[in-house]
């Protein structure tokens, strides 16, 4: 049985599990993060059937220390992939990611663990995101794009092919990055640039 750990529970994940319980014959158990954080010996999980996890957690650090409290108590991870997204067979998923729908992985692309494709979001050739990144809605990534562990693309944001985004950096919504950006830094506008915002904007 796979268990799915969501802050909301809201009705695009909850179709993404509806869609891979249909296809995969497997019984899908949705449970809020508190519950599942209340988990706290393998023998639990155990007798409750669940020998996998798919974690769909909307900020990046919480969604890491979910995945720290599975490994804990003995939980394989379990990725979730939209049918309608299109993944290139050269791509790697890492375990325990969420595809949205209509989400695209092209040839060599690389994701690390825990990472979170929005609905729409493109990944072009042989970019690399590391562990927890998340990607909303619309964001697109030019070819060889590098982005670090725990950083979050907000909504429709674009990256030039080749720009590296640092470990914990944001984009802001829509975006343009024409150049690197520095780790833990929060960059907004066309062209992006750093700002002192402390919201993405």
């Amino acid at each position: 049985m796979i268990l799915v750990v969501t802050a909301t529970l809201e009705a695009e994940a909850m179709e993404c599990i509806d869609r891979a319980r249909l296809l995969q014959n497997q019984t899908v158990a949705p449970l809020r993060t508190s519950e599942f954080l209340e988990m706290e010996v393998p023998e639990r999980s155990r007798e409750a059937g669940w020998d996998e996890v798919a974690i769909a957690v909307e900020d990046n650090q919480a969604r890491a220390a979910l995945w720290r409290h599975a490994d804990s108590i003995g939980l394989l991870a379990r990725s979730l992939i939209h049918p309608s997204s299109m993944i290139s067979p050269s791509a790697s998923i890492g375990p325990g990611s969420v595809v949205l729908a209509r989400a695209v992985v092209n040839a060599s692309g690389i994701l690390g663990r825990g990472c979170i494709l929005g609905s729409s979001s493109s990944v072009d050739h042989d970019c690399v995101l590391g562990d927890y990144v998340h990607l909303y809605p619309g964001v697109s990534l030019g070819g060889l794009v590098n982005i670090g562990r725990f950083a979050t693309l907000h909504e429709s944001a674009f990256v030039l092919p080749t720009v590296t985004i640092g470990e914990g950096a944001r984009v802001g919504v829509r975006a343009v990055v024409l150049k690197h950006v520095p780790a833990h830094v929060f960059v907004s506008g066309i062209p992006a640039r750093r700002s002192q915002a402390t919201q993405p904007i």
